[in-house]
C-alpha cells in the first residue's frame, strides 16, 4: 500500500544559508539568520552567536559535528545511510526534493507531512524577526515541496506565536498560497491555549479550513543544579526522564483547547497533536468526561462531551507505539496519523516498514490502511 508519514521534518539547517537574507525585506537582511564560517566550520549565526554547526545530528548538542557525537542505535541507523556525512559536505537532503524523494523510496513512504521550523524561536528569541523568517520560510517550503509535488508534500505554514492577530494573517496568507496545514508553537506563548485572545487564530481556521498542529509541545522537566554533588548522574537521569515524558506534553493543549470552548464557537477548526503518541488518548479523554460532567465547579457550557470534541476536530500522530495500536478502536480510527519523524534522531526511518509490521502485528486491515494512508490523505489533501 502506499504510506503516508505524517509527521516529518524540514529544520532551518537543511535550508539555504542565504535564504533569509536574501529574502528578508528592508532593515530586516541585517537581522535574519544565516551560515557563515566559524573557526573553519560553516554554521548557522544569529547576531553573531552560533545557532547549529552544518551537520550537527544534535544528540550530544547542536554544536557538535556527527564525528563529536555520542552515537545511539537510532543515529546509527541513520549514519549508515550517509544522511550526516552528506550534510557536512554540504548535501542538504531534508531541503532538496528529489533527494528527499530517495531518501522516502529507502524507506517505503510515498508522501509526507512536513513540520518546519519552529523550534528556531527558542534560538533567535525575537518575535519581529520571527515573523520575518516564517514569512521567508512558506514562501521557500511552498515553492519547493508543495506546488510542484501537492501529491507527495504537505508542507506545514508555520504560524508566528506572540501575536494572534499576526498569526491569523498569516494563516489566511497560507490558504491563499495553497498549503493545506499549518503549525503553532503554543508552549512558547504567554498566552494560554484556552485564553480566548486565540479565538482570531481559530475563526481563521475554522474559515480557511486549514488544521493547526501543536507538535509534541508541553512542560519541561527541571534542571540539575551546577552545584549539585551529583550533577554528572542527576542530568543523565534529568534527561531521560525529560524524553520519557515528553510525549505526554500534548495532554495540555488537548485538554486547554476542547475545555476553552473553541469548536462550539468554531465548528470547523480542527487539531493536530504531532508526534504525541497515542495510548495515553483513552485515558485521559475519559478523565476529561469524567471531570467534565460531575465537577460542576468549571462546567463551560460546552455542547457535547470533551472526548466527542476530539472525535470530530481532533487528530494526532504517533512514530511507535504497539500499545496504542492496539487501542486505535477506542481513540478514534478516523483520528489517528503515523510518522516517520524523518530525519530527527529518534524516528524511525530508514526502517520503519519494519516498526510498521512490529506495531500492526494482527491490526485489521481497515483500521491500518486509515491510520498509515487515509486519515492524512484526506486531511492535507495528498
Amino acid at each position: 500500500m502506499n504510506i503516508i508519514s505524517a509527521d516529518c521534518h524540514l529544520d532551518f539547517h537543511y535550508l539555504p544559508g542565504d535564504l533569509f537574507t536574501s529574502n528578508a525585506s528592508g532593515a530586516m537582511k541585517d537581522h535574519m539568520p544565516h551560515v557563515t564560517e566559524v573557526e573553519g566550520r560553516s554554521a548557522w549565526v544569529y547576531e553573531g552567536k552560533v545557532l547549529r554547526f552544518i551537520g550537527a545530528v544534535g544528540v550530544a548538542g547542536d554544536n557538535a559535528a556527527v564525528t563529536d557525537t555520542v552515537r545511539t542505535i537510532r543515529t546509527s541507523r541513520k549514519e549508515k545511510t550517509g544522511l550526516f556525512k552528506d550534510a557536512l559536505e554540504g548535501r542538504f537532503r531534508p531541503g532538496d526534493p528529489k533527494l528527499r524523494f530517495a531518501d522516502m523510496e529507502l524507506d517505503g513512504v510515498s508522501a509526507e507531512v512536513i513540520y518546519g521550523i519552529l523550534g528556531l524561536t527558542r534560538r533567535v528569541n525575537n518575535p519581529e524577526v520571527m515573523a520575518e523568517v516564517f514569512r521567508i520560510y512558506n514562501d521557500f517550503v511552498y515553492a519547493e515541496f508543495r506546488k510542484p509535488f501537492p501529491d507527495r508534500f504537505a508542507p506545514l505554514a508555520c504560524l508566528p506565536f506572540n501575536s494572534p492577530e499576526a498569526a491569523a494573517a498569516e494563516l489566511r496568507r497560507a490558504a491563499d498560497l495553497g498549503f493545506t496545514g499549518s503549525e503553532l508553537l503554543a508552549s512558547d506563548s504567554i498566552t494560554p491555549v484556552w485564553d480566548r485572545d486565540w479565538d482570531p487564530v481559530w475563526a481563521a481556521a475554522d474559515e480557511t479550513g486549514l488544521t493547526i498542529s501543536f507538535h509534541n509541545q508541553g512542560t519541561q522537566v527541571r534542571g540539575v543544579p551546577a552545584d549539585d554533588p551529583h550533577f554528572a548522574e542527576n542530568t543523565l537521569a534529568r534527561n531521560a526522564v525529560n524524553h520519557a515524558v515528553s510525549r505526554f506534553g500534548s495532554a495540555q493543549f488537548m485538554a486547554s483547547i476542547i475545555y476553552s470552548g473553541a469548536f462550539d464557537r468554531y465548528p470547523g477548526f480542527r487539531f493536530v497533536l504531532g508526534e504525541s503518541s497515542i495510548g495515553w488518548i483513552p485515558y485521559f479523554l475519559q478523565r476529561m468526561d469524567y471531570e467534565y460532567v460531575e465537577e460542576s465547579s468549571f462546567h463551560g457550557n460546552l455542547r457535547i462531551k470533551p472526548s466527542e470534541y476530539f472525535n470530530s476536530n481532533g487528530f494526532v500522530t504517533f512514530e511507535r507505539d504497539a500499545i496504542g495500536v492496539k487501542l486505535v478502536e477506542l481513540i478514534g480510527e478516523d483520528n489517528v496519523m503515523w510518522g516517520s519523524d524523518y530525519p530527527h534522531p529518534d524516528g524511525t526511518w530508514p526502517e520503519s516498514q519494519r516498526f510498521i509490521d512490529e506495531d500492526f502485528r494482527d491490526t485489521p486491515e481497515r483500521i491500518r490502511n486509515k491510520v498509515l494512508h487515509d486519515n492524512a490523505a484526506k486531511l492535507y489533501g495528498l
